[in-house]
């Protein structure tokens, strides 16, 4: 009986420390979830987001957009001040995970966003690139360049469809006269984003990642990498927001893939973490978030990646 007693006190032990280590599991570091046909589906079911922009007019009026797609519906309201006054195809009264979020609201920014001037990060191939990363704790970061190929409208595109791309007097004109184009483009920018094919490059960083046992985070809305098959980790999860900085430490580089800039801050959170990290960027311009002891890969990230 002593010795049943002994066993089970170690089976309890060694079973609380798994526990206690799959707590503070860091997920930048472990393979991407798989998907099945099934749960991919089921993003694709619940998938929603909100965009909005915000001016200030003529020094006084705060005045913002926001355009909604949830249950396949696409709307917008515009709102002064926080109040609105003009919607279409868009609910008002919010429901109560809303109005707890209100109260609750994290900061949209991780950190202060990276942005250097005149630096000079060393410039490889796709040869020394895969070099460079063959020993290294690599994750990877993608941005709107990787899903151009797509189709999936960039920020720019966008706006244009949206007539935002000629300031708040040119929108409202647009939103009231042609409420439903309006509509209409945004539904068309989400459906894409939903149910678009997965480009060659995601499906490379499918299989890199799963040999390599790291994570994909995307600042992307876009399901075409879970459409791989597996899951990555979207930049505003709060499973970003609450890793330490222990968890960035253990990364050795962040590889960004068709990202222009540093838009929440997570590489400047990387940065303060981890000081001795670096930023390996594939791109057709050097983005502002490069110092000089980072890299630079120029050139079609769907070439250099395939």
């Amino acid at each position: 009986m002593k010795f049943i007693n002994v066993i089970m006190k170690k089976i309890v032990i060694i079973t609380s420390i798994f526990f206690a280590y799959s707590l503070h599991a860091n997920i930048l570091l472990e393979k991407p979830r798989k998907l099945s046909a099934e749960q991919i589906e089921e993003f694709a079911s619940e998938w929603h987001t909100t965009f909005t922009w915000n001016w200030s007019y003529k020094r006084c009026a705060k005045l913002a957009c926001s355009f909604v797609y949830e249950n396949n519906k696409a709307g917008f309201v515009i709102s002064a001040f926080g109040i609105p006054f003009y919607s279409k195809r868009c609910r008002l009264i919010p429901t109560i995970e809303e109005l707890q979020q209100c109260f609750h609201k994290p900061s949209y920014y991780l950190n202060k966003p990276l942005e250097y001037h005149h630096t000079h990060p060393k410039q490889i191939n796709k040869e020394e690139f895969i070099i460079l990363i063959e020993d290294k704790r690599c994750i990877f970061y993608t941005g709107a360049g990787i899903s151009a190929r797509s189709g999936i409208a960039t920020m720019s595109s966008l706006e244009e469809s949206l007539a935002l791309d000629k300031g708040i007097a040119h929108f409202i004109k647009n939103a009231w006269s042609n409420p439903d184009k309006l509509c209409n483009a945004f539904a068309d920018f989400c459906r894409k984003a939903i149910y678009g094919s997965p480009t060659v490059a995601h499906y490379t960083l499918k299989q890199i990642a799963q040999e390599k046992e790291v994570a994909i985070i995307t600042e992307n809305v876009d399901l075409l990498q879970h459409r791989t098959g597996i899951e990555p980790i979207f930049s505003a999860s709060d499973k970003i927001a609450l890793l330490s900085p222990k968890d960035w430490q253990k990364v050795d580089a962040i590889i960004c893939i068709g990202i222009s800039h540093d838009d929440r801050g997570l590489l400047g959170k990387y940065r303060d973490s981890n000081p001795d990290g670096i930023l390996i960027a594939i791109d057709l311009k050097i983005p502002t978030y490069l110092a000089d002891c980072d890299y630079i890969c120029l050139g079609d990230l769907q070439e250099i990646l395939c």
